[in-house]
């Protein structure tokens, strides 16, 4: 039962502010990475768009990105979305109690989740503006991958760590280095200091770009080497993953919807009720969105 609630505080987590274009990248990074069961991956992809479905109409306001694992566990979805204050969190998470409380109090819907769930962690990570390098170019509404870089160090090392980064930072600046990420600090939900950075990646095509001659140009060799040998005596934890984004599972901001509407834009279909019944116990619920398949 623990895990067919889990996916509703999940999701109600994850309702809070998508990113609104500002003059500064958002304070608060809240990542939920779910783990399905093999071969579930379908049913739990349908319960998501009953839950956006329900969402969307009532509350359009609620938004947050979906992502499914490119790379790494191929059966790992993830949510993304951003916030300027726990505040906002807080406020979003009982909009969207009150917008999908009744699909989540519904028997048929947590056995469902039981049945395609597997496991899952959240983290709640704060921007480290001094650790992030043109932070104004991310762009998520025209992203259709991201990168996660999730890199955990040893106690106590995080002020060796942030002076040799800034030193970094301050020759790729002067360098005019042509790059851009995010970094940011986990507060809750991993063991600390963990780091996350993002990168948009607007498609694949991007990671072509080599600018490893370039960072050597920018970057003192000494400040290289200096880098190496930290991480070498303090890293725990580094792990790289591509995100898909899925617009179909997502719910973006109506700015984002607006700025690439050719790849968010999603046509919303009627569906059967949100959970199908039962014929009997050993009968799986199938899921809305492949009822609509099977109907064309």
């Amino acid at each position: 039962m623990r895990k067919a609630i889990s996916i509703a505080f999940a999701m109600m987590f994850l309702a809070t502010l998508a990113w609104a274009q500002a003059a500064s990248a958002p304070k608060l990074l809240v990542i939920s990475r779910e783990n399905i069961k093999e071969g579930r991956i379908g049913q739990y992809q349908g319960l998501d768009k009953q839950v956006r479905q329900v969402v969307h109409k009532s509350d359009p306001n609620l938004n947050w990105i979906t992502a499914t694992a490119f790379t790494g566990a191929d059966n790992e979805e993830t949510y993304f979305q951003f916030a300027n204050n726990y505040a906002d969190i807080e406020h979003a998470d009982a909009a969207f109690g009150k917008a999908a409380g009744s699909l989540f109090m519904s028997t048929e819907f947590n056995q469902a989740v039981a049945e395609s769930q597997e496991s899952g962690r959240t983290i709640i990570a704060k921007l480290r503006d001094d650790l992030s390098y043109n932070a104004d170019k991310f762009d998520p509404a025209n992203a259709k991958f991201w990168y996660v870089g999730y890199r955990r160090n040893k106690p106590g090392s995080g002020p060796q760590f942030t002076s040799l980064r800034k030193d970094i930072l301050a020759q790729l600046k002067a360098a005019n280095y042509d790059d851009h990420w995010l970094t940011y600090e986990v507060e809750y939900g991993m063991p600390t200091p963990t780091f996350v950075v993002v990168r948009d990646l607007k498609s694949l095509a991007d990671l072509d770009t080599d600018n490893s001659k370039a960072y050597e140009a920018a970057v003192a060799s000494n400040l290289r080497q200096q880098q190496i040998s930290w991480a070498h005596e303090n890293g725990i934890l580094s792990e790289s993953v591509i995100y898909r984004v899925k617009p179909e599972l997502s719910h973006p901001a109506l700015n984002m919807v607006t700025a690439n509407p050719s790849f968010w834009t999603v046509q919303e279909t009627e569906q059967a009720p949100v959970v199908a019944k039962k014929k009997n116990k050993k009968q799986a619920i199938e899921p809305a969105a492949l009822k609509d398949k099977t109907n064309k």
